[in-house]
């Protein structure tokens, strides 16, 4: 009977110690996406199909080096029904990489390996490898645009 119970008690700590371990992480998480949304913000215009769009940048070094290119049009193609990609010719600094539990409709993001990619559908991820860029902030209009073309033209610029 003393063994069961020092079973338990060990299980017991140890499914504590899980849950405990867990939210440190999403803290963590929170806490670094408020810091970087508290940055200042910088303004740019994302233009597809002569239909322009706000879009607010984060600060970080990511974003200068993609600024760098701009004014930049590209051509961007579907990926997984739920996002637009473009493998640039020059990497990114990937200093600050994350795995954000949900992508959200309008971002803006730089992954892994050169290419940028913005989404317009909002779903739960699995990934890391990701620094983001930033947003768009009239997400309905350009999800919409982004949704009911495979292959879209767009422009970066600066404001």
């Amino acid at each position: 009977m003393k063994g069961v119970k020092i079973l338990i008690t060990l299980m017991m700590s140890f499914l504590i110690s899980s849950c405990s371990n867990q939210n440190t992480s999403l803290v963590e998480n929170e806490k670094a996406e408020e810091a970087e949304t508290s940055k200042e913000l910088i303004s740019i215009v994302v233009e597809i199909d002569s239909v322009e769009f706000t879009a607010k940048l984060y600060d970080n070094d990511a974003t200068k080096e993609f600024i760098q290119l701009f004014p930049l049009t590209i051509v961007m193609d579907d990926l997984n029904n739920n996002e637009k990609k473009y493998d640039l010719n020059i990497d990114l600094s990937m200093m600050d990489t994350t795995r954000p539990q949900k992508m959200e409709s309008g971002e803006i993001m730089y992954w892994s390996n050169r290419t940028l990619v913005v989404f317009y559908e909002s779903f739960d991820n699995a990934y890391g490898g990701y620094i983001k860029l930033g947003y768009v902030e009239d997400i309905d209009s350009f999800s919409t645009l982004l949704r009911e073309n495979p292959t879209v033209t767009i422009t970066f610029k600066l404001d």
